[in-house]
């Protein structure tokens, strides 16, 4: 019976977290994710205004025909948060995730999933997210 209980209490528990998790999650919201922006070098952005995050697309959208349509973002609630990864031989896609936040800053983890490595091809991921962010410093790294 002791178990059964502390079994309860335990997965009660499990599913407040994820809850919590996913709750901030919401905040960010998937743009673009995509196997190609040319760039040998990992690099993130945090782009605040719309002229910055028209460079970005006009730099994807150089070789690609039709181009990727630049979104409409609110630049007083919302950021653009870029990741390109750079070079690497695999095609897996990154993601972001919301890792912590505080009064004052929100720090944002990229991750690759997991797949197998192609030899002798080269991929170039990146995406792009929007966070409502508020007057919050928001920090983006990979892992």
């Amino acid at each position: 019976m002791k178990y059964l209980l502390v079994m309860i209490i335990f997965f009660n528990l499990a599913c407040k977290v994820q809850k919590e998790y996913q709750k901030a999650d919401e905040r960010l919201t998937l743009l673009v994710q995509d196997g190609y922006f040319p760039l040998e070098n990992p690099e993130t952005l945090v782009i605040k205004d719309a002229k910055s995050l028209k460079a970005f697309f006009s730099k994807i959208n150089q070789t690609r025909k039709p181009g990727l349509t630049i979104p409409e973002i609110d630049f007083k609630r919302q950021s653009v948060l870029v990741a390109c990864i750079g070079a690497v031989n695999t095609s897996s896609l990154p993601t972001m995730y919301l890792k912590s936040e505080t009064m004052e800053e929100m720090t944002i983890t990229v991750l690759m999933s997991d797949s197998k490595k192609e030899e002798g091809v080269q991929f170039y991921p990146f995406c792009v997210y929007s966070i409502v962010h508020g007057e919050k410093k928001i920090i983006l790294h990979m892992e």
